[in-house]
């Protein structure tokens, strides 16, 4: 009995061994985890600094962390929240007379010889994902169309898990964030062609099999066909994605943002100024601020292009619509809708490496 009561104990010391196992273990990957996540921060954190000039400086804190590191972590999908450091202000005080110097709530000035500092410019150089900003050269931002493939069509066509989440894509920082190209989307659905065997013998025409019947015209049978071009195919297949958008930094495609939805619009409106003759108009523009332009500098910039009269507003008055927070309206006399227009597009529709 003793000799049994003895393998008992064995047995569940044992099991304890095993348990205290697994939660070493547990904090073991926790530990490896927060280390990843502190990494990330400080890679983040340099390359927001090569962008910042020096032209800038002294800068507030919020506008520093708005302007040039938020956009970094919402392209990497990255959360401070994943470190120790829940406010910027808490991380910006660790590397304070290091990289950086900080006075009353205000980043004054940027080490540029630091080490850290040099080797991930060199790095983005090498990757060639330095930007003309950051080269001190003239930058352009566009707008890149993309989709989101729904998750229920994912489920009902069995379509690739890497396709689908943009495992595949050539820009690393789409990469895994499942927001995909026209083409690369367009690809998806040619794989399943190819995989249930849809096309062939039909040249440019492909056979809908009861899934691809179902999902286009669920919400209306009345013109139901059992095969399409190619063409419609494609544009019934995007209008069931989820839409989304990039900003893509140009010349060398830097993913600025991406978020689904449509893009934040630049308005630009043109009214007859109360009061005034057949040829008195007023010009009013807003939402430059969601594209990097400093509403000031091209009020001023064009005031003095046009010789017209220059306003900002950010209280406006009552009939108007209202504005969002922290953002303002520029209004110019004359009507410059067409020279605006051109202006911020610069005359051309780019294609930047994400399409």
């Amino acid at each position: 009995e003793n000799e049994g009561e003895g393998e008992g104990v064995k047995e569940v010391d044992e099991v304890k061994e095993l348990e205290k196992g697994d939660d070493v273990g547990e904090e073991e990957k926790r530990a490896q985890e927060l280390e990843g996540h502190l990494t990330k921060l400080e890679s983040l954190f340099l390359e927001s600094l090569v962008s910042v000039p020096d032209s800038a400086l002294p800068m507030p804190i919020p506008t520093y962390y708005s302007k040039y590191l938020l956009p970094l972590f919402q392209a990497q999908g990255f959360s401070l929240q994943l470190t120790p450091h829940k406010k910027i202000s808490s991380f910006l005080k660790t590397r304070h007379d290091d990289v950086i110097k900080l006075k009353d709530d205000n980043l004054m000035s940027i080490d540029r010889s630091d080490t850290c500092y040099r080797a991930k410019k060199k790095s983005l150089r090498e990757q060639g994902q330095l930007t003309s900003q950051q080269q001190g050269k003239q930058t352009k931002l566009v707008i890149v169309n993309l989709f989101v493939i729904p998750k229920h069509i994912t489920e009902k066509l069995n379509l690739d898990e890497e396709r689908v989440s943009a495992q595949h894509a050539k820009s690393e920082t789409r990469r895994g964030t499942g927001y995909l190209t026209a083409s690369e989307c367009r690809d998806v659905l040619n794989d399943y062609i190819t995989r249930e065997k849809l096309n062939e013998g039909h040249g440019g025409t492909v056979t809908l099999d009861p899934h691809l019947t179902d999902l286009f015209y669920k919400k209306d049978k009345t013109n139901l066909k059992t095969s399409l071009p190619k063409k419609e195919l494609y544009a019934k297949w995007n209008q069931l994605m989820t839409k989304a958008y990039a900003k893509v930094e140009m010349p060398h495609s830097t993913i600025r943002e991406m978020k689904k939805g449509a893009p934040p619009p630049l308005r630009i409106q043109v009214e007859r100024r109360a009061g005034g003759g057949k040829n008195k108009y007023t010009t009013r523009v807003r939402g430059l601020e969601d594209y990097g332009i400093d509403p000031e500098s091209f009020s001023v910039d064009m005031a003095k292009r046009f010789a017209c009269a220059a306003t900002i507003e950010s209280d406006l008055p009552i009939g108007r619509e209202k504005l969002k927070k922290d953002r303002v309206e520029l209004s110019f006399s004359g009507n410059l809708a067409e020279e605006f227009k051109f202006i911020l597009t610069r005359g051309e529709e780019g294609k930047t490496g994400h399409g």
